[in-house]
C-alpha cells in the first residue's frame, strides 16, 4: 500500500510541477502541507510546519525552484507513558516547488505566524500588469 501511495504522490507531484520529495541517499520522512497562489505583485507559499523552530529552517529559491527543508523533532515520552496513536509526523522534511519563469527570486520574504511559514516571491518588472494610457 506505501508504494501504491508513493507513486500516486509522484504523479500528483509530476502534474503540479514539483520536484521529487527525496533526492538519492537523504532521508526524508514527511512532507508538510503546502498551498501556492498567485497575487498581483507576488506568488504566495504558505507551508504548514507547527512545532517546528523557525531558526531551524533552511529555505532557498534556486534554478526557479522554492525549496524548504527543516525538522520537526518528536515530542518526548515521559516516564510511564505509552503511545495508543501517533498521527503528527516527525523527522526531516523537504518540499520542493516549481516557480513560473516570471518570478523574481532576489525579491523574496518569509514571514511566520501560528505554525504556518509564508514565503512572498515577488514578480519579475516584466511580467506586472500596467496601465496602458491612450493618447489622442
Amino acid at each position: 500500500m506505501y508504494a501504491f501511495q508513493r507513486d500516486l504522490s509522484r504523479l500528483f507531484q509530476d502534474f503540479l510541477g514539483e520536484t521529487p520529495e527525496q533526492e538519492p541517499g537523504e532521508e526524508v520522512a514527511w512532507s508538510p502541507l503546502v498551498d501556492v497562489s498567485e497575487k498581483p505583485e507576488a506568488f504566495v507559499i504558505r507551508v504548514e510546519i507547527p512545532g517546528v523552530d523557525k531558526d531551524k529552517l533552511d529555505m532557498s529559491v534556486e534554478e526557479g525552484v522554492f525549496t524548504i527543508r527543516g525538522e520537526r523533532p518528536a515530542e518526548p515520552k515521559a516516564e510511564g507513558e505509552r503511545c495508543l496513536r501517533a498521527e503528527r509526523p516527525s523527522g526531516l522534511f523537504k518540499r520542493s516547488i516549481n516557480l513560473p519563469e516570471t518570478a523574481d527570486p532576489a525579491n523574496v520574504s518569509a514571514s511566520y505566524r501560528n505554525g504556518v511559514i509564508e514565503v512572498k516571491v515577488g514578480k519579475r518588472e516584466t511580467a506586472k500588469a500596467r496601465k496602458v494610457a491612450i493618447t489622442e
